[in-house]
């Protein structure tokens, strides 16, 4: 094997990667194997790294909803020692020592498995996962939450933002973003939400019902929509990047593309994700074995490397399919520009654990021959591409929260109409109340919101290049009485109902406790949260104004996460 692996490094092409050229080298890192685990983990993981002449790891810190680093959210992950934060620790050594490694933090999406723990998503609210057509919650790969359920998005896109903002990660990427088959998507909060949509009395849709399958892809859109214009708010140059699914033959066309599993069957549209641009990095896992699906493969690559829109689009290889010299091959194809001219920006190899396998098929774990070959393969060290839209932007964005004013519930399905600047489009509220539009070159924009009931409202928003612009609405008439300062607040007496918009979280309550402050006032709303507020949580807050030793307390209160603060405010 050692004579092979010198003669085919001997024969290797110079164009097999482009010199010098900005690009980036990844490596997947599961948390079901060896990585990050032990501070002797995380420097053997970076000197292999180093030695392969990758430039970025992409760690699994949330498998199981389990976390690998301190969460405010989710219960610590089983197999690592108390006091020790892996995260933290890869991060020091990834971005202290030379060279620079980049850190993208995986975080499993949908797929939850069965945690036990009594913290955990699935012990207490296993409302939240989804289901099959026949009741089913285990679809043979993972137990899974569904984004159609207003709850499980709001705890998911959570966990991510609570990554961004406490580490100084590079990225934040998903997997398992998607539902696990075709006849899943029946949990029963979301299937009524599209039922009350479709204006349908009841009852279940039938699973190939062409609506009914989009509702499942918008969810999942929506998901990740919604990470994506939150991370730009919490700290713009943070990397949004998914593994996304291939799955089969690649497609040789748009219209074959809608047939693909994907799209059709999992409910993952990352093409439109890509033309949308709420994906950063798009990194299709193109697992296949060398032999047998080499057509398929290649398939893959050449419809990935044309639908990057102005994006970044890096192969994911199956490199635990194959032995070293068959992925030495496809690295080589990995390059190549399709017949329009187009080339990938990046390579992302799994696995870290499972390198490659033998003369016999069998899998090798950590081969010191893979990290080797793969550093004389790529010689020296180069950067990751500059996300241009990111460093050097030239539009910007628009977010919101659209509640109804008496009760704090989100304002499900109105329909948000965009013009502005050349600009038209629309958008339906998800089921947590948010919208947003994506790259929009700067101006004035006119936002028309169009309640199931009631008369359209019509609000104006400034865009400029690189920024975010929020722009909350509460829909309808309340008893209570608007404040919009604390300042205000402190001029009303005692007993006043208030409704008190758009507060900065300035101390949370560990656990569930719905105690927290903002700034002198206490807000105390009873019973558990499903997730603290935590510091940095823009809510917007309902209840009765009181007095205890001079201070104010909104009391019998409710609120709702309506922004969140940049990091360098926190």
């Amino acid at each position: 094997m050692r004579w092979l692996m010198v003669t085919i490094l001997c024969l290797l092409p110079a164009f097999a990667t482009p010199s010098g050229e900005p690009q980036l080298r990844a490596i997947w890192v599961d948390g079901f194997n060896e990585g990050i685990k032990t501070p002797e983990q995380v420097d053997t993981l970076l000197a292999r790294v180093r030695q392969a002449g990758l430039n970025a790891v992409v760690v699994q810190v949330r498998k199981s909803a389990d976390a690998y680093y301190n969460s405010h959210y989710e219960p610590r992950a089983s197999d690592v020692a108390e006091g020790f934060d892996p995260l933290a620790y890869l991060i020091q050594k990834a971005h202290g020592e030379k060279p620079y490694i980049q850190v993208h933090t995986w975080l499993n999406t949908c797929a939850v498995g069965r945690n036990r723990h009594p913290r955990s998503l699935q012990s207490r609210f296993p409302e939240y996962l989804t289901l099959s057509d026949m009741g089913e919650d285990y679809d043979g790969e993972a137990t899974k939450i569904d984004p159609g359920h207003p709850g499980a998005a709001d705890w998911t896109f959570r966990t991510y933002l609570d990554v961004i903002r406490h580490y100084e990660v590079d990225g934040i990427h998903f997997d398992f973003v998607r539902f696990g088959g075709e006849r899943w998507g029946y949990n029963p909060v979301s299937v009524q939400r599209y039922n009350e949509r479709r204006g349908r009395p009841g009852g279940f849709p039938f699973f190939k019902s062409e609506r009914f399958k989009q509702w499942r892809r918008d969810q999942v859109t929506a998901l990740v929509r919604k990470t994506y214009l939150y991370a730009m708010t919490v700290n713009p140059k943070v990397l949004v990047s998914a593994a996304t699914i291939t799955w089969g033959n690649g497609p040789e066309s748009d219209e074959a593309w809608a047939r693909s599993a994907a799209y059709s069957r999992v409910y993952q549209d990352w093409r439109g994700w890509m033309e949308e641009g709420i994906l950063d990095w798009n990194i299709p896992m193109c697992y296949y074995n060398e032999q047998k699906y080499a057509r398929w493969l290649d398939n893959w690559m050449r419809f990935v490397k044309d639908h990057q829109y102005q994006h970044y689009a890096a192969i994911g290889l199956g490199n635990y399919l194959n032995p070293i010299e068959d992925t030495l091959e496809q690295i080589e194809r990995v390059w190549q520009p399709t017949e329009r001219g187009n080339k990938p920006k990046g390579i992302c190899f799994y696995s870290y654990a499972n390198t490659n396998t033998d003369a016999e098929g069998k899998a090798q774990k950590h081969n010191p021959a893979f990290y080797e070959t793969l550093g004389r393969v790529f010689g020296q060290w180069v950067p990751v591409p500059p996300a241009l839209w990111k460093e050097k932007p030239i539009n910007g964005h628009i977010k919101g929260t659209i509640l109804t004013a008496d009760a704090l519930s989100p304002a499900d399905h109105t329909l948000v109409t965009l013009k502005g600047a050349g600009q038209e489009r629309e958008q339906y509220v998800d089921g947590t109340g948010f919208f947003g539009f994506v790259h929009l070159p700067p101006g004035e924009y006119t936002l028309t919101v169009t309640p199931r009931t009631g008369s359209p409202l019509k609000v104006k928003v400034q865009v400029q290049a690189g920024k975010v612009a929020t722009r909350n609405l509460l829909l309808g008439d309340t008893g209570a009485k608007r404040v919009k300062s604390l300042s205000e607040l402190s001029r009303l007496p005692e007993g006043t109902e208030v409704l008190l918009t758009e507060q900065a979280v300035t101390v949370g309550m560990p656990g569930t406790a719905g105690n927290f402050q903002l700034g002198e006032v206490t807000v105390r709303i009873p019973g558990e949260l499903p997730l603290p507020f935590i510091q940095g949580d823009v809510v917007t807050v309902k209840g009765t104004l009181r007095r205890e030793n001079g201070r104010m307390v909104i009391d019998n209160a409710k609120a709702v996460l309506v922004d969140m603060l940049p990091k360098r405010q926190l």
